[in-house]
């Protein structure tokens, strides 16, 4: 069988009424739970009927298939993500000492968003496995960086347009990789060790072309 197209990925019907808003928000709420619990594997359309009390043929009329709902709730995980982005990067200029301290408002937004949707972590495998789903973080992902990037243009720094780009090309793919092992950690001092690992990472590539960060760096 083949993979869907991302018009596959698409919501149906876009809910207007509060009822089929609410009828919505329910299906995601059980698909959330639902992924913790069994993960990408193991969910089917059927569980999140009986976990949402919602008839089968309902969820259809909204979601085609189960990758369709997981691409809802990356939907939903990029949104909170760019809106935490958003608060840190959107800061007074005054207020941040240095881009070292816009890395770590970044992470930490990046570690709180996730962090705080329930099943996020259980998404992964589907994420890497679906061309369709990954097209949306990738999407996600680029947004993220135009934000990072026009606020390190507000620092006046002076590196190619070309250079920069690739850089935060290197810098966001860093950031994925090395926060998906605090994700999917069970073990929440490892997961500690792996976002201070991350900053440390992150920090000590952008250096040599930012400049070092001010004193402090790494703790």
């Amino acid at each position: 069988m083949s993979a869907p197209g991302e018009s596959e990925l698409a919501v149906r019907r876009t809910p207007v009424q509060e009822r089929a808003q609410r009828r919505v928000a329910a299906i995601l709420e059980a698909a959330t739970g639902l992924l913790a619990e069994v993960g990408a594997d193991g969910f089917t359309t059927r569980l999140v009927s009986e976990r949402a009390g919602i008839p089968i043929g309902s969820i259809y009329q909204y979601f085609p298939n189960k990758l369709s709902i997981f691409a809802a709730l990356l939907d939903r995980v990029t949104a909170d993500v760019h809106e935490r982005m958003r608060e840190v990067l959107d800061a007074d200029l005054d207020a941040v000492a240095s881009w070292a301290e816009l890395v770590d408002g970044v992470v930490d937004a990046y570690t709180a968003s996730y962090a705080s949707q329930v099943g996020y972590a259980a998404l992964l495998p589907a994420l890497r496995g679906t061309p369709e789903l990954y097209a949306i973080s990738q999407r996600s992902n680029e947004e993220a960086l135009a934000l990072f990037f026009q606020r390190v243009r507000r620092m006046d720094r002076e590196l190619p347009d070309a250079r920069l780009e690739e850089v935060g090309r290197t810098a966001f793919e860093i950031l994925h990789t090395l926060l998906d092992r605090a994700l999917t950690t069970s073990d929440p001092e490892q997961a500690r060790i792996a976002v201070r690992e991350l900053k440390r990472v992150l920090k000590g590539y952008l250096a040599s072309y930012f400049g070092p960060p001010r004193a402090g760096f790494g703790e």
